[in-house]
């Protein structure tokens, strides 16, 4: 999840040392988190785009 969040962010180059640094030590609400993610990534993209999802239940 959040190496996804920082390839979104185009910083596939940059050092993940201080994202993973703060996140491990945050509690994180996942659903606020995902539904952050989500509205941000709708206002990028152009009216009327699709939005595809994955979901993994293999649990």
């Amino acid at each position: 999840m959040l190496t996804n969040a920082i390839l979104y962010r185009g910083r596939e180059q940059a050092d993940w040392s201080a994202d993973y640094k703060l996140f491990n030590r945050s509690a994180i609400q996942v659903p606020v988190l995902f539904r952050t993610v989500l509205l941000e990534s709708i206002k990028k993209l152009p009216e009327g785009a699709d939005i595809e999802v994955a979901i993994d239940v293999s649990i």
